[in-house]
């Protein structure tokens, strides 16, 4: 990216001089004079009746046009207001259509709010008055930049012969209505959009004739836009068609959606060129085809197909293949177990686990294992994420690797085993009737069955310190007894 102008050699210099010249005054000013010259050949009265009064030709339309340049022309039937003829004269005989005129618009609302140059200015001198001297009935000419507007009137008006009625407007071309016209030059600013409107707008105007001046090479979205020759952040140069030499050119890139700046848009190794233009990869994807390698490494550098995730259709992506040292080509080693763990490579492949080690995790246990026997995660340590790995819950302590809390105390495998020494598949390890969780909290052994909490909170009963919760059962049942003794004595003696 630049950030200054570009430092050009002598030879260099003269030669874009040449090109800026033929493309912003040689080429506009040669499209007019040959509109001009096809409506006044004055040498051969039918072209010129057919110029003027054209009998049944199509009207262009908006179509597929690609963007046209910054100014915009059209042949106007405007009414003379200033210069009265007769009505004769402004008709061709036999027809009852308007005599040709012409309307240029230099300017469009894409240009709005830009700095406008001094050589902006002739070029819309010298481009206007040749189209004078084709002596139009009317030339109109709009800009959406007053100043030159009022320039235009003051300096062009005088040069305009007594046959063309000239008037320089102000207007934007995608919003103003010009009348209807027979010849239509269109050179605004360079965006499919900029022209898509003018066309909408304008070409149900045009009689006979559309004209395009550079319509898909100069002036691409985002070079030099605030036109003032230096290439900022955020801008190509006008100068170079490729900026980053990527095999694309700028237009390109913004077409693609890839960056004008940087040859290889999504870093995978490869010219945003070249993956468009030979080998069909997305520039925009690191990996197109999925398979977890770039698509540089897979056309670089292993050979693999960079449109197919699984170059030897054995059901193993070839990034899998090539990580773990497998062979992308041969569609043969998918059946095959490298480490004796009892899973294949395309197992290994389909749970994501080491083809060249039986153990992925290093817990204790084998992938097999893991994946048929125990439900674990073959590629995590610790399944149930308690502290304590999953060989040590199924081989030591007994306890379920998938869950934190084996016996539902509260307290986790880890907690009881490392830390309380509980035990972690009972919620009362001293069976003193108080869950371990229960007498941790209240200050109480866990492991003493003659040490429970001054207030036993078990949700299942509260008991005052030292009562025997059996002896209160037991006086409750004799009370209700005797009363129940009391009433059958009553009811015998009545």
């Amino acid at each position: 990216m630049m950030s200054g102008p570009t430092v050009l050699d002598a030879l260099d210099l003269a030669a874009l001089l040449c090109s800026r010249v033929c493309h912003d005054l040689i080429s506009p000013v040669g499209a007019i004079v040959n509109g001009l010259e096809v409506l006044d050949e004055e040498g051969d009265e039918e072209t010129k009746t057919f110029a003027l009064c054209p009998r049944g030709v199509p009207r262009s339309t908006a179509g597929s046009a690609r963007p046209s340049s910054r100014w915009a022309s059209a042949r106007s039937s405007t009414r003379r207001s200033m210069k009265a003829s007769s009505p004769d004269d402004r008709r061709c005989e036999g027809t009852g259509r308007p005599p040709a005129s012409v309307t240029m618009s230099p300017a469009s609302g894409q240009l709005r709010g830009m700095r406008t140059s001094s050589s902006r200015g002739h070029d819309v001198v010298l481009i206007t008055s040749t189209a004078l001297t084709g002596k139009p009935k009317v030339l109109i000419s709009y800009d959406i930049d007053p100043t030159w507007v009022q320039r235009a009137n003051e300096v062009l008006s005088p040069l305009a012969s007594e046959e063309t009625v000239f008037e320089a407007r102000l207007g934007d071309t995608t919003e103003v209505e010009i009348d209807a016209t027979d010849f239509l030059f269109i050179d605004t600013f360079h965006t499919y959009e900029q022209l898509k409107k003018e066309l909408e707008l304008h070409a149900d105007k045009v009689r006979r004739f559309l004209a395009f001046h550079d319509t898909s090479t100069f002036g691409e979205r985002g070079e030099d836009i605030d036109r003032d020759g230096i290439v900022d952040p955020g801008e190509t140069d006008p100068l170079v068609a490729d900026t980053d030499q990527d095999g694309l050119k700028d237009g390109e890139e913004f077409d693609e959606g890839t960056n004008p700046w940087k040859a290889d848009t999504d870093e995978d190794g490869l010219l945003d060129g070249e993956e468009i233009d030979e080998y069909g990869t997305s520039p925009l994807l690191n990996d197109t085809d999925g398979d977890n390698l770039a698509d540089g490494l897979e056309y670089l550098i292993y050979g693999t197909d960079p449109l197919n995730n699984d170059t030897d259709s054995d059901g193993i992506f070839d990034g899998f293949e090539i990580l773990y040292n497998l062979d992308p080509f041969d569609g043969n080693d998918a059946e095959l177990d490298y480490d004796s763990d009892g899973l294949s490579n395309l197992d290994e492949f389909v749970y994501n686990t080491h083809p060249r080690n039986m153990d992925t995790d290093s817990d204790g246990l084998n992938d097999q294992s893991e994946i048929l026997t125990y439900l674990t995660n073959p590629n995590k340590l610790d399944s149930d994420f308690d502290g304590l790995n999953d060989s040590a819950e199924v081989i030591i302590y007994s306890t379920n690797p998938l869950i934190a809390d084996s016996d539902s105390d509260g307290l986790s495998d880890y907690a009881e085993v490392i830390v309380y020494l509980t035990n972690p598949n009972s919620e009362d390890t001293d069976g003193d009737g108080a869950t371990d969780k229960n007498e941790i909290q209240n200050g109480s052994d866990p492991n003493d069955p003659n040490d429970y909490p001054p207030r036993i909170f078990d949700d299942r009963i509260s008991c005052s310190v030292g009562i025997n919760p059996l002896w209160f059962v037991g006086l409750i049942t004799s009370i209700l007894l005797i009363f129940v003794l009391i009433a059958k004595y009553r009811r015998v003696s009545n």
